[in-house]
């Protein structure tokens, strides 16, 4: 349950609340599945490591970055993914990129700093231009 509380972000007090509906357990403690969360992202450190290392080095990289409010500071969650592996990285800064991209593609958002990745080819992402084309359409109004 604790991975679904991160991934699907919901509240601790929902996710015990939950697992009393569903299983009648006891009103767990929103501290218990804190620590569930905590326990397992211990345990999958050499995962993540294992990841973050691996996907440079592929043929083909898609990089993008969102941003999102922390204690009311705006991070930036960068992603680099293979098409099996995906490597996340929170920075404060949106232009703090992914490290040690050596040769191979890299497909993006046309966000200007990606230019500056080393011996890299670049191709533009299919979606973020599909949805660039809809706005202009929307924009223009035409039909």
């Amino acid at each position: 349950m604790a991975r679904a509380n991160v991934q699907q972000l919901i509240p601790e007090d929902r996710i015990a609340q939950t697992m009393h509906d569903l299983f009648c357990a006891g009103l767990l403690c929103p501290a218990s599945i804190v620590a569930w969360g905590e326990k397992k992202t211990g345990q999958l450190v050499n995962v993540a490591a294992h990841i973050a290392g691996a996907v440079p080095r592929a043929r083909v990289r898609h990089l993008d970055e969102t941003g999102f409010r922390v204690g009311g500071n705006t991070q930036w969650l960068h992603t680099a993914s293979t098409e099996a592996l995906t490597s996340y990285r929170v920075s404060s800064k949106r232009g703090g990129l992914l490290k040690g991209l050596k040769g191979g593609g890299v497909v993006h958002d046309h966000f200007k700093p990606y230019y500056t990745l080393p011996r890299v080819r670049h191709a533009l992402c299919s979606a973020h231009l599909l949805r660039e084309l809809k706005a202009l359409i929307d924009i223009d109004n035409v039909q």
